[in-house]
């Protein structure tokens, strides 16, 4: 009686596992590495061949065993090879593939694999392709016309003549990536209807221009140097961060207005010469007509020791009316023997009364701050507009910062003696 128990239990066990809907098979599949994935063959006869229709594909230097007496180029070649065979034993749909490699590849080994996977599997949705060095696309990677999102990261990009867009992407993830053709850049992305997030960080060329053409834009990072950015028909963009070399030409004015229904922006300059600043067309004038209404947390990157830019600061922020996090990075120029490079900020003498108040404002945070006359004097100014203010955390920069311990002491005595509109505490990181 007891063997029929325990025949019975272990058959309704088996049916269990086998009965399992395709979708959860998969789903528990897709958490395991690909070299466990193949290992499932020996679980049972139904499980044998379940590897050879997964959806998601996912391979790393780590998919695979490998002895660790091969030398590198040994193991790439052996990863690459299993990568294209995996593939040629594969049935059914891919719905997601990613590569990616901590070595250097052979470029010829991941043609073949995307080649095959190009032609085989037209019906890829996401694509990721992340690399060490640099590596050419190859043109059949623009076969996949069913692509909702695309990554590709440390790559060069030569777009087909023939290319008509991406007419089903709505995510776009580039990083460390090159044109071989000026404004290629922007040719993909307005050659992309549906894109709804755009993601770009560190372009290696700029002679990329980019006109924007995005309706259904709705996140945006641009991170890098570009010949000249206008934003056209992006009124639905709600996620902003934009971190520029100040030296490049925009209309600020544009930019600022294209985004004015962010509730979350982050405005970087990350030139570190205070002239390149200046060939920005920036006047508080131009501001008057823009407001971000919507807008909740701010982060801006800027020279406090810079007159114009902060001016730029004070103006984009009095025109945040419902925001609850602000939180600046102080740029700064080069210190020589302890003394900074930037300009005295004329700025504050024409500032002779408080011209907003910010009800909203809950957390306040500075970060990379060198303690000079002007950046307390922001602080300042914050601290006396601010009468919901929670709290505020200060990151002083000491190490870069060549200070003595008594004029320490001195800054962190005046950041803590500000007048305050609300009885906010004042956080000070410990040198």
């Amino acid at each position: 009686m007891a063997k029929e128990i325990k025949k019975c239990k272990l058959e309704t066990e088996k049916d269990i596992i086998s009965s399992m809907p395709e979708d959860i098979t998969n789903r528990i599949l897709g958490r395991l590495p690909i070299r466990d994935i193949i290992n499932t063959s020996t679980l049972s006869r139904e499980w044998r061949y379940k590897w050879r229709s997964m959806p998601d594909l996912i391979f790393d230097n780590d998919s695979f065993h490998s002895s660790n007496k091969r030398k590198r180029p040994s193991k790439m070649t052996i990863y690459l090879r299993k990568i294209l065979r995996f593939l040629s034993l594969h049935r059914g749909n891919i719905r997601r593939f990613e590569f990616s490699s901590r070595w250097k590849v052979i470029s010829s080994k991941v043609d073949m694999f995307l080649d095959h996977l190009s032609f085989n599997f037209v019906g890829v949705q996401h694509l990721k392709l992340t690399f060490t060095t640099m590596y050419l696309i190859p043109p059949f990677v623009f076969r996949f016309d069913k692509l909702t999102a695309l990554n590709l990261n440390s790559c060069k990009i030569i777009l087909p003549a023939s290319f008509n867009g991406f007419k089903n992407l709505k995510a776009l993830y580039l990083r460390i990536i090159t044109f071989a053709n000026d404004n290629a850049l922007e040719t993909l992305i307005n050659l992309c209807p549906l894109l709804e997030i755009l993601d770009v960080r560190t372009l290696l060329d700029c002679r990329q221009r980019l006109i924007l053409h995005a309706p259904n834009l709705k996140s945006l990072t641009l991170i890098g140097s570009l010949s000249y950015l206008e934003f056209k028909k992006t009124q639905m963009v709600t996620q902003a961060a934009l971190a520029f070399d100040s030296s490049q030409i925009y209309d600020l004015t544009n930019v600022l207005r294209s985004l004015s229904n962010v509730d979350y922006l982050v405005f970087w300059n990350f030139e570190d010469n205070e002239s390149a600043f200046k060939k920005i067309n920036f006047t508080p004038s131009m501001m008057k007509n823009i407001k971000f209404n919507k807008l909740k947390k701010l982060f801006l990157g800027v020279n406090l020791d810079c007159s114009k830019q902060t001016s730029f600061a004070c103006c984009v922020l009095e025109n945040c009316p419902s925001i609850n996090y602000f939180r600046i990075h102080c740029d700064h120029l080069k210190i020589q023997n302890g003394i900074s490079l930037s300009t005295p900020n004329m700025f504050w003498k024409d500032k002779t009364k408080i011209s907003s108040s910010f009800d909203n404002l809950k957390i306040f945070d500075v970060v990379n701050l060198h303690g000079s006359k002007s950046e307390l004097k922001f602080i300042e100014y914050i601290f006396a507009i601010t009468p919901s203010l929670e709290v505020s955390n200060i990151e002083i920069d000491w190490e870069k910062i060549v200070y003595g311990e008594r004029v320490m002491c001195d800054i962190a005595i005046e950041l803590l003696s500000f007048k305050k509109a609300s009885g906010a505490n004042v956080i000070i990181e410990k040198p």
